[in-house]
């Protein structure tokens, strides 16, 4: 099977999928979640008091759960997740390949966020300046690298089997 059909066979389709949820779908919710148990309430819900109306009072007892928790998973690690996630659906638009159009984009990506950092700390953007988030976005990184070469070798080596 050539590579440009792979694609239309449901076997390799699936596992496309499969792959987007897992590397793009799971750390968004992940990190969203993780943004309900901050101990300051999300905008939305500060404004709407949609939390109460909708029956979702538990939202009270997440941010309880949320103190017993280190900072850098409450603040750091959903940062970490997202860039992860960025990185992961950038790569799935160019076929799950880091080419020369994939790396730009993943690398200004990087850049941003991790000189965002660098710009709050610096004061000239309005933040905290979390070099715990510079981290973070080192470790999506790696793990990005690391996730697309044992996928990728396994992936292809499935779909290029005879």
């Amino acid at each position: 099977m050539n590579e440009a059909n792979a694609i239309y066979q449901p076997a390799v389709r699936k596992r496309v999928w499969a792959r987007w949820l897992g590397q793009v779908g799971a750390p968004l919710l992940l990190g969203a979640g993780i943004y309900a148990l901050r101990p300051v309430q999300p905008w939305f819900w500060a404004v709407t008091g949609a939390g109460e109306r909708w029956g979702l009072g538990f939202f009270s007892r997440l941010q309880a759960l949320g103190t017993s928790l280190p900072d850098w998973m409450l603040y750091n690690l959903p940062d970490a997740l997202w860039l992860f996630a960025c990185l992961s659906m950038i790569q799935g638009v160019w076929g799950f390949r880091w080419g020369r159009e994939a790396l730009a984009w993943g690398s200004l990506l990087v850049i941003g966020a991790m000189g965002s950092e660098a710009l709050q700390a610096a004061g000239i953007l309005e933040g905290t300046g979390d070099w715990g988030d510079v981290v973070g976005y080192g470790g999506a990184v790696v793990l990005m690298y690391w996730a697309f070469n044992l996928s990728t070798t396994r992936l292809y080596a499935y779909m290029f089997s005879s």
